[in-house]
């Protein structure tokens, strides 16, 4: 008799130590289990979305150019057809300037260009540039010298990054009203000054620029592709898809820059041209190589601002206009789930009493059943077979041992 009972205490204690092990293993098991990666690492991807292109074969009322861009002063020989290719022919001054009609603190622009100069040597601001967080509210002086006409180190515009091309060079002009400094470029070719104090300049600024020899397979004398954008505060400039410079910009501070008094436009003399508005008030130009080749302090680039082509005696072609934002991913919308209205709740006759029902609880403080999965009642259910089985063998066999 003490045999079969230890049997049957030996054969309960198997079978209840290993129902918790296997519904243990199913719970690992479980199909709907995510791994999440411990290594993961954000790389930030620049992303952008094409909002605007043209290539000029409709002109510039064919399709959407005015919402976006202008002109001044175009005619009908500002679109040419070259060799079965149609593009914008900027001259002076018919067609001298093409702008963005926004503001933006962050944007991208390719396009093809070719580029005339008419004296690169001796007069900076005769040249065709690409006129980078220019003020868009004077952009009257967007083809205008910062100094001048007799003054043949200033270059065009008052404020932003001055993109300069022309033969084999791509030059980066910084606007700035810092006293003591050389308008000019600090390499290169090109005419150069001191100047003591800023503010006796026509916009109260000047510009410094370095100059970027391109690669040999790039010439402005023929169409040349460039791709510029500005994403959080650091400008890029490729052409023909190889890195050429950055333009690193910091410090926002707001400023006001005034038309000087002598100016020979009376009607600007002492006019605000800039009126505190915020402007980058530092610039470090790179090269490719990320060697630093010019740091500007004060430097004047308007946060928000405008680009600008334009030139000055000094004729372009433009062509295959591409103008880009960054890529904002849109919220996702989630539908709410449907929900049904609720049932009318029956009057109860007069000749019937209603049946008392308890006040509805909320439950809040009490632990919520668990029915348990149906693998774990088979497991139980196994278990309790298992054991009555065990207990009539063991009653078998012990009557046959008798």
């Amino acid at each position: 008799m003490k045999k079969r009972l230890f049997i049957l205490l030996l054969a309960l204690t198997l079978v209840f130590t290993f129902i918790p092990v296997m519904a243990s293993d199913s719970t690992e098991s479980d199909p709907t289990a995510t791994a999440v990666p411990d290594n993961t690492t954000d790389v930030e991807v620049i992303e952008w979305d094409e909002v605007y292109k043209t290539d000029f074969e409709a002109g510039l009322t064919g399709d959407d150019f005015y919402s976006y861009f202008n002109t001044y002063d175009i005619e009908a020989g500002n679109i040419v057809t070259e060799n079965d290719n149609t593009y914008y022919y900027g001259m002076y001054p018919k067609g001298l300037k093409v702008n963005y009609i926004w503001e933006a603190e962050e944007y991208r622009v390719s396009f093809d260009i070719k580029t005339q100069v008419a004296d690169p040597e001796h007069q900076n601001a005769y040249k065709t540039a690409l006129l980078l967080q220019h003020s868009l509210t004077s952009l009257q002086f967007a083809n205008e010298p910062d100094n001048g006409d007799d003054d043949k180190s200033s270059f065009a515009g008052m404020s932003g990054i001055g993109v300069y091309m022309w033969n084999n060079t791509l030059e980066v002009c910084v606007t700035t009203n810092k006293d003591g400094g050389i308008a000019g470029p600090v390499n290169g070719v090109g005419k150069t000054q001191e100047v003591a104090k800023a503010d006796d300049r026509f916009f109260g600024v000047y510009g410094i620029s370095y100059q970027f020899t391109l690669p040999e397979t790039a010439d402005f004398n023929n169409f040349t592709h460039v791709d510029v954008s500005l994403k959080g505060g650091l400008i890029t400039i490729y052409v023909n898809e190889q890195l050429i410079c950055t333009v690193e910009l910091s410090q926002v501070e707001e400023i006001t820059t005034i038309c000087h008094e002598n100016h020979w436009n009376k009607n600007y003399a002492g006019m605000e041209i800039i009126d505190d508005e915020e402007v980058y008030r530092k610039a470090i130009v790179k090269d490719a190589q990320g060697q630093e080749v010019l740091n500007v302090d004060s430097a004047v680039v308007m946060k928000y601002g405008t680009f600008v082509f334009t030139n000055r005696c000094a004729h372009f072609g433009l062509d295959n206009l591409t103008f880009y934002e960054p890529h904002v991913d849109e919220p996702e919308v989630t539908e709410a789930p449907a929900t049904e209205a609720p049932k009318a709740t029956e009057v109860p006759k007069a000749t019937e009493v209603p049946k008392t029902t308890e006040a509805p609880t909320d439950n809040v403080d009490e632990p919520v059943e668990d029915e348990g999965s149906p693998l774990m009642v088979i497991i139980i259910v196994c278990a309790i077979v298992a054991v009555v089985a065990i207990f009539v063998v063991v009653i078998v066999t012990g009557k046959k041992k008798k």
